[in-house]
């Protein structure tokens, strides 16, 4: 239950209530979800937190993924010791965040910018153009049929980002990241999006102050130092400039530590089922 929608459910619980009683279990992912259940009048032994089902997905998507080299290869990238900074499930003003100070980076960063709304790559394209920030887009590469690595596919060889607009490959993409910067996560009507991918592959996460949509793993990742909160552009470039003194192998385990306690929840689920479900004998 999100926060909004509690404070919807709050204002007329009086007319919610009768409802509520007729369920017999209250299956939630996290402890902030059970307090505002008993907050609605729920008596807090029909309320057990499961966990997350995306803590779940996210190891077992780990075991499918390719090998990074397989991954770079079909995205065209050869890093060549830059570190990849990829934008995820990115909003406007996500990309208004980051691609101001993409210039101001120097050489050792390779972007990847991978848009929530597959159709915005043309918007994207024009901030881009507006900071004079070379580009390559896979969508035209991929129909033009261009020189598959992008250093190669702008005007003067010297694209710093790749727009990946096509859906079902943003896991993949993260795996070869080693910055992940989480879109959504400036504007508080968005809320951000599944931080439980970057968080269990290990990788160093930044974003804005707004995660409402998975607080619980958002708020254990800011106190573990995963995710960084960033709230504008200098902020963001010091962090990025800053990355020499990062811990790598510490964030990969907190991240790792996060996500993990938040499985089992599909098992949990089940046994409550089976729980309410009455036996039958032959």
């Amino acid at each position: 239950m999100s926060k909004p929608a509690f404070q919807r459910y709050k204002k007329f619980t009086f007319l919610v209530k009768h409802f509520f009683n007729k369920i017999h279990r209250f299956l939630v992912q996290a402890d902030v979800y059970k307090h505002r259940f008993q907050q609605l009048s729920i008596p807090a032994e029909k309320i057990m937190v499961c966990g997350n089902i995306k803590a779940d997905e996210a190891f077992k998507s780990v075991e499918r993924l390719p090998h990074d080299n397989e991954i770079l290869d079909y995205l065209g990238l050869n890093p060549h010791g830059k570190k990849i900074i990829t934008l995820a499930s990115s909003h406007q003003k996500d990309e208004e965040l980051v691609v101001p100070i993409i210039n101001n980076l120097g050489k050792d960063y390779l972007f990847i910018i991978v848009p929530r709304h597959l159709t915005r790559a043309a918007e994207i394209e024009k901030l881009l153009e507006k900071h004079q920030v070379e580009f390559s887009t896979w969508s035209k590469r991929k129909s033009e049929n261009e020189a598959h690595n992008p250093d190669q596919n702008s005007a003067n060889g010297k694209a710093r980002v790749l727009i990946f607009d096509t859906m079902g490959y943003l896991f993949n993409v993260l795996k070869v990241s080693d910055i992940v910067f989480m879109g959504g996560t400036m504007d508080p009507k968005t809320g951000g999006h599944n931080l439980y991918e970057p968080a269990v592959l290990g990788k160093y996460i930044m974003g804005g102050p707004y995660y409402s949509n998975f607080p619980d793993i958002g708020e254990e990742l800011v106190n573990r130092g995963v995710y960084n909160i960033v709230r504008d552009e200098e902020e963001c470039l010091q962090r990025l400039r800053d990355w020499k003194t990062i811990d790598w192998e510490t964030i990969k385990k907190e991240a790792a530590q996060a996500v993990d306690s938040r499985r089992g929840s599909v098992q949990c689920i089940l046994k409550e089922i089976q729980r309410l479900i009455p036996s039958h004998q032959d």
